[in-house]
């Protein structure tokens, strides 16, 4: 067993009828299994093989994502009238921007991860097998009231985002205006 720490996705490929995995830190690391034990245990070995050649060939092997350390912090540019809209959103839900941005890019990534194209077959206990062959039930419940949908689409483009932020102003979706007592 390798004993480096990266990522694995697996999923069934209907079209080849094979399980494939990879790891997509590491590039173009990608093996094709008969069973997703078999593609596990082949991308075990090409990963270790990769890390070998990159050594050999004196370039930096990339550090697993789980060993780095984050700050937290994210700096990004948006256009103005994004912006605007952010600031207008925080005013009216009496937040500071910086705590609506990080709800909206909780909720986009959530979303976003969703939406994945889903190639696996439901293995044994029903679930879909996720990182590292870890089972990933589907009964769980939503924290966004339904509206996972929605956010992904605030974050296509301002249209929608100035259509969602509107929509929160008339008290729609979880994050609406807060009610005064």
């Amino acid at each position: 067993m390798s004993m480096h720490r990266y990522r694995v996705v697996i999923g069934f490929d209907p079209e080849k009828e094979c399980y494939v995995a990879r790891a997509p830190e590491l590039e173009s690391c990608s093996v094709e299994g008969e069973t997703a034990e078999a593609a596990l245990a082949a991308l075990d070995e090409e990963v270790t093989a990769q890390v070998q050649n990159i050594r050999d060939a004196g370039g930096q092997v990339p550090t697993p994502l789980v060993e780095e350390d984050f700050s937290g912090e994210v700096t990004l540019k948006i256009s103005k009238s994004m912006h605007r809209e952010l600031a207008w959103l925080a005013r009216l839900e009496e937040l500071p921007e910086e705590q609506i941005a990080g709800e909206l890019l909780t909720a986009a990534l959530s979303h976003r991860l969703s939406q994945r194209p889903r190639r696996s077959r439901p293995n044994a206990q029903g679930g879909e097998r996720g990182e590292r062959g870890q089972n990933r039930g589907r009964g769980r419940g939503r924290r966004d009231g339904g509206q996972r949908g929605r956010y992904h689409q605030i974050m296509d483009d301002r249209a929608n985002f100035i259509e969602y932020v509107r929509g929160l102003e008339q008290g729609g979706g979880r994050h609406g205006p807060r009610k005064r007592r």
